[in-house]
């Protein structure tokens, strides 16, 4: 749980490898203790650090598994998702050149990722 409260933090800061290094070691620990909730926010985390870098394909493999493990919850983080799946859809097109390049989906408001 700590390391995914300070991946938050990193996220907050917009230290985007200091994010990623964080939630990948909590994603594991999450994973053990078979909480599902602290799973999808680790796997949301890690997502919205990996298409800060340009990783967007493999950002969108956790997108879609915070996504989907919300949706099963039926999570209201949910809501702050989506908008963050959205954009890793669109920052991976973007690296295959299928829209303008001054075209970006905004990042959730405050209190979301």
């Amino acid at each position: 749980m700590y390391c995914g409260n300070l991946a938050e933090l990193a996220l907050e800061r917009k230290d985007w490898l200091a994010a990623e290094t964080l939630a990948r070691e909590a994603l594991p620990l999450a994973v053990a203790v078979h909480r599902q909730q602290l799973i999808a926010n680790n796997n949301h985390r890690l997502a919205f650090a990996l298409v800060r870098q340009g990783q967007a394909a493999e950002a969108l493999l956790h997108a879609r598994c915070a996504v989907d493990t919300y949706t099963r919850l039926r999570s209201p983080d949910l809501t702050m998702a989506k908008p963050s799946s959205g954009m890793l859809v669109a920052a991976r097109a973007k690296a295959r050149h299928d829209f303008p390049a001054t075209f970006l989906v905004p990042a959730p408001a405050a209190g979301g990722l």
